[in-house]
């Protein structure tokens, strides 16, 4: 089950990670399939996950069935506290 995870730091950076839960025996774990660093509300470049992105994204974990539309629909934004 991917899942999208959208972390901004104190300084305005966000990080994008996209992550998959699955299970080994009775644990359940994830891992990192993807990382996207940008500075924060940036209106150029490209986006996190473009359609190339997630074409490559498809094609490098075939045994994966993704959902792009749930996947960004539930997608966890996280703000880091500035001390």
């Amino acid at each position: 089950m991917p899942f999208l995870r959208v972390i901004r730091d104190k300084r305005g950076y966000e990080t994008t990670y996209l992550m998959h839960l699955y299970r080994e025996g009775h644990r359940q774990r994830s891992r990192i399939l993807y990382v996207f660093r940008s500075p924060g509300r940036v209106r150029v470049g490209r986006g996190a996950l473009d359609p190339d992105v997630l074409r490559e994204i498809e094609a490098q974990y075939p045994d994966i069935a993704f959902d792009w539309k749930d996947v960004r629909d539930h997608q966890q934004h996280i703000e880091m506290a500035v001390e």
